[in-house]
């Protein structure tokens, strides 16, 4: 299939997942009381469901300044605020209740690397391919990069833990659907495996995103609700954003595209300038890694890069500096031997 041709049905195939994953939460709200044959015990007897973090005023503070990106993103200064009130842990506790979620742990502003690890290796909804696979890889990460620092509301499902740092009740809504959307599915660790290919997060954050509305409807709380549309809408918009990204070639692309170009056509032009200073001084001979026909660049270079998916093909750094490295050296030079054997050849 011609390259425009695949471009045209990728953006078109794109573009229907995004249409089909937005949307109003317009269908009638569905609770999943009877959902423990999905979700087994998780919590130790006696074990608290909500475990709060000690106020730290530095720590905490230093991590509001470093959500400041994320309150501009979506105008809302309780976005990683670090400050979690009780009226915002009441209203997920409700919807934890109203859901039979009983079994996912609340973490709010708290950090426990141990706990985390522990309900990793007991965690038997998950598959321990999964579990010893990406679940480890996900609990590294929060061991390494706490979110008691850095920040961002989200749900694990290898440890079945949610874990808040907003004092929002629409966004700790939204992360206890996906607990929700998690535990009602049977083979959870796919589930969350298959998020890492472009397009699934839409789905996954769609379902998220209307499971909160739709709850937030019933409730009839018409303020809350229309807060939750500010908020939850302006979130999506981020995965649509990075969907569509996916697609499109980075600053750096950009930058080692041209550098490359500009570097390989200056080596270009002082290759001829100097046969041609040989050649006008009488001596027949080529400098190293010069061809009299080459052409480094030919139009169609230029004509194919202004098609999306080549020019992101062509804009990836080894296969780039490669392939325009080789452009400028003769065919034996891309061999692998030495340009230098060719400089006594005619030219």
């Amino acid at each position: 299939m011609h390259p425009p041709i695949v471009s045209l049905v990728l953006l078109k195939a794109l573009l229907f997942c995004l249409l089909s994953a937005s949307g109003c939460a317009t269908v009638p709200y569905e609770r999943y009381p009877t959902i423990a044959p999905y979700n087994p015990p998780m919590l130790h007897p006696g074990e608290e469901q909500f475990e709060r973090g000690r106020p730290h005023k530095v720590l905490d503070t230093a991590g509001w300044i470093w959500g400041i990106p994320s309150k501009i993103l979506l105008w809302n200064l309780s976005v990683d605020n670090h400050r979690i009130s009780e009226s915002t842990e009441e209203t997920l506790r409700t919807y934890l209740r109203d859901n039979g979620l009983d079994q996912v742990k609340v973490r709010l502003n708290a950090y426990s690397m141990a706990d985390e690890w522990a309900r990793l290796f007991r965690n038997r909804s998950v598959g321990a391919g999964w579990r010893y696979t990406l679940g480890v890889l996900t609990v590294a990460m929060y061991t390494a990069l706490p979110g008691r620092f850095f920040g961002g509301d989200h749900y694990n499902p290898y440890t079945h833990t949610l874990n808040i740092y907003s004092d929002h009740q629409s966004i700790v809504i939204h992360e206890g659907a996906h607990a929700k959307d998690f535990s009602r599915r049977k083979y959870r660790g796919t589930y969350a495996a298959i998020r890492n290919i472009p397009g699934v997060p839409l789905y996954q954050e769609a379902v998220a995103t209307n499971d909160a509305l739709g709850y937030l409807k019933v409730r009839e709380d018409v303020e809350a609700q229309k807060d939750g549309y500010k908020i939850l809408y302006p979130a999506y918009s981020t995965y649509i954003g990075g969907a569509i990204a996916q697609w499109l070639p980075s600053p750096y692309d950009y930058a080692v595209a041209y550098g490359v170009l500009i570097r390989d056509t200056w080596r270009d032009a002082s290759l001829r300038l100097q046969w041609r200073r040989t050649k006008k001084a009488g001596r027949n001979e080529c400098p190293p890694g010069f061809s009299e026909n080459h052409r480094p660049f030919p139009p169609a270079y230029l004509k194919g890069s202004r098609d999306l998916l080549s020019f992101c093909s062509m804009v990836l750094s080894v296969c780039f500096r490669s392939s325009l490295s080789g452009s400028v050296l003769p065919a034996k030079s891309r061999n692998g031997l030495n340009a230098a054997s060719t400089s006594s050849s005619a030219c």
